[in-house]
């Protein structure tokens, strides 16, 4: 491989790293499950982006494969590699998707979700034992790349815009307006990207497009969580000043157990899953403590809480 090739692929690999390491801190500062899930989709869209075509080349490239046998090893890591970590990437997405939405995703979608992809892999598997036999692909072979080729472009789109159309149903504000612009940069950043796949003659271009992708989107979250939710970081660890807060405004023992999950960063959903209750118990639960402590929504909570810790630890100074 050219020298030049390895400085724009390592030049990109650092970008991507970057990349990851933003988006990592982010999910330890904010410890919501979509932020978490998103993070996971950027790792693994990020393995593939690096991967899944300059590794093959590099390998074929330092092995001195060509002809049928470059071909052949192209086609097995595509199979047993690229596309297992592209179904992978689909299927986080879908899930910071769902959990930003606060929708919990069925186990029966679930179920048909794997079942569908692990038919679609047996096929590309098959697919490609007849590439080894006869050297090209059969008609099944072109069928599966072609069928693959739509699901690339519009998986992602897809995702997105579901979230668009669903982030009407949040019932909390500030969540439908972050969730609907989040999937709003999502949808146009890969639109974009496709566009340039489709005009532009260079493998670069799109390959560069792809590595930064992720950038506005991360951005836009990163701003929208400092603005609305709770940093992990700032909040008091000390029981005694918890205990003070609690006392203040007669919290009770459920009520402190919602207190704890919605500080960190956790919606109704969640809540409800980790605490075994229904959520129109947390709703109920979350109604009265905004009027025990006289707040609006949960941002002022969490800020009711950090500030009441702040002032204990002031005084006892």
């Amino acid at each position: 491989m050219p020298y030049d090739l390895l400085i724009f692929y390592g030049i990109a690999g650092a970008v991507t790293a970057g990349i990851l390491i933003f988006a990592y801190r982010l999910s330890r500062r904010y410890p919501q499950d979509y932020v978490g899930s998103y993070f996971h989709y950027l790792l693994a869209a990020g393995l593939l982006a690096l991967l899944g075509k300059p590794l093959p080349v590099l390998i074929v490239g330092s092995m001195r494969l060509a002809g049928g046998q470059a071909d052949q090893f192209y086609a097995l890591f595509d199979r047993l590699a690229a596309k297992p970590l592209w179904i992978l990437s689909v299927f986080l997405l879908l899930k910071c998707v769902a959990a930003m939405l606060g929708r919990r995703l069925p186990r029966s979608f679930l179920t048909g979700y794997g079942i569908f992809w692990v038919s679609y892999l047996l096929f590309g598997g098959i697919t490609l034992v007849g590439f080894f036999q006869t050297g090209s692909f059969s008609a099944g072979g072109r069928i599966f790349n072609a069928v693959h080729s739509y699901l690339d472009v519009f998986a992602a789109l897809l995702i997105f815009a579901y979230g668009i159309l669903r982030s009407s149903a949040v019932e909390e504000k500030t969540s439908r307006r972050g969730a609907r612009a989040f999937c709003w940069i999502g949808f146009v950043s890969k639109a974009v990207f496709w566009g340039l796949v489709f005009l532009s003659r260079s493998f670069n271009i799109p390959f560069l497009a792809g590595v930064v992708l992720p950038v506005p989107a991360l951005l836009y979250l990163a701003a929208f969580l400092k603005k609305t939710s709770p940093d992990a970081s700032s909040l008091s660890k000390d029981p005694a000043a918890l205990e003070s807060f609690y006392e203040r405004f007669a919290i009770s023992p459920r009520e402190k157990e919602i207190i704890a999950q919605i500080c960190t960063g956790r919606g109704n959903q969640a809540i409800a899953d980790a605490l075994f209750i229904s959520v129109h118990t947390v709703k109920r639960h979350v109604n009265q403590i905004y009027q025990k402590v006289r707040v609006k929504n949960r941002v002022q909570l969490v800020n009711a809480v950090r500030e009441s810790s702040i002032h204990k630890m002031a005084r006892s100074n």
